[in-house]
């Protein structure tokens, strides 16, 4: 199940402030957000684990909006997870992944194969 940042958030501040502690962490997020999506004690030791092997939790989002669409630049990328262009240029790095663009040429129409003609007989 999926988090918004937002949530991701939130569930990080209750965890801290319940020192550490997933299974009160995931009751008192209940309580305080209860129109939203519940998560269990396993979510929260998730995030936990995933924010101190990583130390950020935005470094996954980045490296899967780049996995599922390789064309975007890292403008787009900043704009869609709300990272700063820096930190998501620092992550590419880190990971090894290299901004590239695909180009698409005109497509060729009848002309091409005749100035194609007078270009070699002018040559020669």
């Amino acid at each position: 199940m999926k988090f918004s940042k937002e949530e991701m958030v939130d569930m990080t501040f209750i965890l801290g402030e319940c020192d550490r502690n997933s299974l009160l962490a995931s009751r008192v997020y209940a309580q305080r957000f209860p129109d939203e999506r519940q998560s269990d004690a396993r979510c929260f030791e998730k995030l936990l684990i995933k924010f101190i092997e990583t130390g950020n939790i935005n470094q996954l989002s980045v490296l899967l909006t780049v996995t599922e669409d390789p064309n975007k630049s890292q403008r787009e990328i900043s704009q869609v997870t709300y990272i700063s262009q820096t930190f998501v240029q620092r992550i590419l790095k880190v990971n090894k992944f290299h901004a590239f663009h695909v180009r698409l040429h005109q497509k060729p129409n009848y002309q091409d194969y005749e100035n194609r003609i007078n270009f070699f007989q002018l040559g020669n």
